[in-house]
């Protein structure tokens, strides 16, 4: 729009055009007139951006816009993963109101995650100086914390009550206080971006440069003895041990070490030098005495080391591979690509490894983070492209005696301050004593109710005594009435009964005289039907008769004229007998004259040719 800014989307909105570009700017132009060669204004004359109601958008560029079929919502796309919506209203362009379509997404790359066991929660971190809860069940956004700092990794509480954040010069142990992350403990500790609770939670161990500290959650202590040295590269991963004896760790150096708590001390399991281990991980086998201890490295290939041995078994992959995880059930062992500048798909290996897998396409960029739910029905996976992807597992390689899953009973509990439970508690005092004066003035109430419905009562109660009374009196009178009306209709049916006797014997007497009258004129009609019958008869005989001798003289003169047609038959024959004899006679006599004439004409023509022949031989 002749004002220096990049034009990235356009889309048609109710005879208009909505465009949008850098700055998260939108412009919204209306159709003046059609055909006209500048058929569109203008609305806003200056540029609406997003940012202005949402700061946290920053210079985010619009990618895309989309309206809804209606017209009536505008969506909008943002480069740093946000999708915005807002409500069109040409009339009103100047206030419209923007807000996310779902959530507030993580706007850069995404570097930690976790998951606590207790509740369906899942912690992220990301350059973009924000903390975000998830629950993974509802797919909700629960919690979002913004700091003045990057947060270079995070851990969550199997609890899912507190979490560690590693920031670049400190480590901070904070409380999930009903829909805030609140911070109250701080330890000076720079670079912290692995870091890992034990299985119970009561211990964590922190990855500073190339030391791990392992703290006492509860007290946020670290005794001389949990501090490890031993690595000489920044530590990459850490993976505790399943009784919480010890733990595993890797570096960038390509060293794998194992350490116990118990006495305190560790030793290298395998160094390659020069080779970074992105991530380690231990596997049991079907007897838990037997465990194996897995690497993915940065030359393309994963590290396998039976406990107890010193033989290393490498498996080639192809690509550089991350975080690695294994199921609960030790079914599959998941793998994240982390190639710089190229898509980062998972892999899903089948464990004991044959080298079969799965790939699965995921992130835009590399995958860094993974993590399995505790009951192995989820997987989260996060990359350098700011998404979150939460995938259902199904596991193919469960018998039909295994349980389907790890039972597990989630928590609804909320963690509160104290200031905020004093604070609680006063309230709900409050609120006790308001009850209290509430009950008292319903009780009052209800007394006053009660007077006011006794005294109602009473006149109910008169006034229900005077209409028995009343009812009384009319149910004599209707009794009287009933005894009267009973005596006129027994009068009344006696005179009826009388009048109907009578009325019987006189329509017995007619009809006994109407059945002798009929039963007369029946035996005259017999009568006559006899006569009649004997009459038919006989016309019939005649009828017969005559019929009879009709045939028989038709007959006659049918074989009469039979015969005449036999005879007529024959002399035609004779005839035409006679007729086809004379006919070969003719013709043969025909035939015999033309072929002497023939002859004759023959012989004189060879006579003459014989002369002439002749005549020029002298």
């Amino acid at each position: 729009p002749n004002e220096g800014l990049a034009i990235e989307a356009i889309v048609t909105m109710n005879k208009g055009l909505t465009i949008g570009g850098e700055n998260n700017s939108l412009y919204f132009f209306a159709l003046e007139s059609e055909g006209a060669k500048n058929s569109y204004e203008r609305i806003n004359k200056a540029p609406i951006t997003i940012s202005s109601q949402l700061p946290e958008i920053g210079n985010a560029r619009i990618k895309s816009l989309a309206r809804s079929k209606n017209g009536q919502w505008l969506v909008i796309s943002l480069d740093n993963n946000q999708l915005i919506k807002a409500e069109y209203n040409p009339q009103n362009i100047e206030h419209i109101k923007f807000e996310y379509l779902h959530y507030n997404s993580h706007y850069a790359a995404i570097n930690g995650l976790d998951v606590c066991i207790k509740k369906q929660l899942i912690v992220t971190s990301s350059t973009d100086k924000t903390v975000r809860i998830w629950d993974y069940d509802k797919k909700s956004l629960e919690i979002s914390q913004s700091f003045t700092e990057e947060a270079h990794g995070v851990a969550f509480h199997p609890s899912g009550f507190h979490l560690i954040v590693g920031f670049t010069d400190k480590l901070r142990f904070m409380n999930v206080i009903d829909k805030k992350i609140v911070s109250y403990k701080d330890i000076v500790l720079k670079s912290c971006k692995e870091i890992k609770f034990c299985n119970g939670g009561h211990m964590v161990a922190v990855a500073c440069i190339s030391t791990i500290h392992v703290f006492n959650f509860y007290t946020g202590e670290c005794p001389p003895n949990f501090i490890f040295k031993g690595q000489d590269a920044n530590i990459t991963s850490i993976c505790w041990m399943s009784d919480d004896s010890g733990f595993l760790s890797a570096d960038w150096n390509g060293t794998i070490q194992k350490w116990k708590l118990n006495p305190a001390g560790g030793d290298v399991l395998f160094s390659a030098k020069g080779t970074k281990m992105n991530s380690v991980i231990e596997v049991y086998g079907k007897d838990a005495k037997e465990k194996w201890v897995y690497a993915a490295a940065a030359d393309k290939k994963i590290k396998e080391l039976k406990d107890k041995t010193t033989k290393i078994r490498d498996m080639e992959t192809g690509v550089i591979l991350g975080d690695l995880v294994v199921t609960r059930k030790q079914h599959y062992v998941i793998a994240a690509v982390e190639e710089k500048q190229k898509p980062g798909p998972l892999r899903v290996y089948d464990f004991p490894f044959t080298g079969n897998f799965v790939e699965v396409e995921a992130h835009s960029q590399e995958a860094r983070r993974l993590r399995v739910s505790y009951n192995d029905k989820f997987l989260f996976s996060v990359g350098a492209d700011g998404c979150l992807f939460i995938f259902e597992l199904k596991d193919q390689k469960q018998g039909k005696g295994e349980k389907e899953d790890i039972r597990i009973v989630y928590s609804n509990e909320i963690l509160y301050s104290k200031m905020e439970l004093e604070g609680k508690y006063g309230e709900k005092e409050k609120l006790d004593e308001e009850n209290e004066e509430r009950k008292l003035e319903n009780e009052r109430q209800q007394e006053n109710l009660k007077a006011l419905k006794m005294k109602e009562l009473e006149i109910q109660q008169d006034l229900y005594r005077k209409e028995v009374e009343e009812g009384k009196k009319n149910l004599q009178l209707l009794e009287d009435e009933k005894e009267r009306t009973i005596k006129a209709y027994e009068e009344n049916l006696k005179k009826v009964m009388e009048e109907f006797e009578k009325s019987k014997e006189e329509e017995i007497l007619h009809h006994k005289e109407k059945m002798e009258e009929e039963q007369n004129r029946l035996a005259e009609l017999e009568k006559s039907i006899k006569i009649q019958s004997e009459e038919h008869k006989k016309e019939m005989e005649e009828l017969m008769a005559k019929f009879e001798a009709e045939k028989r003289s038709l007959q006659e003169e049918d074989a009469r004229e039979m015969k005449k047609l036999n005879d007529h038959q024959k002399a035609l024959q004779e005839e035409i007998k006679h007729a086809e004899e004379e006919y070969h006679d003719n013709r043969d006599g025909m035939e015999k004259e033309t072929w002497e004439l023939l002859n004759r004409e023959s012989v004189a023509n060879y006579t003459e040719m014989d002369k002439g022949t002749k005549a020029k031989a002298d």
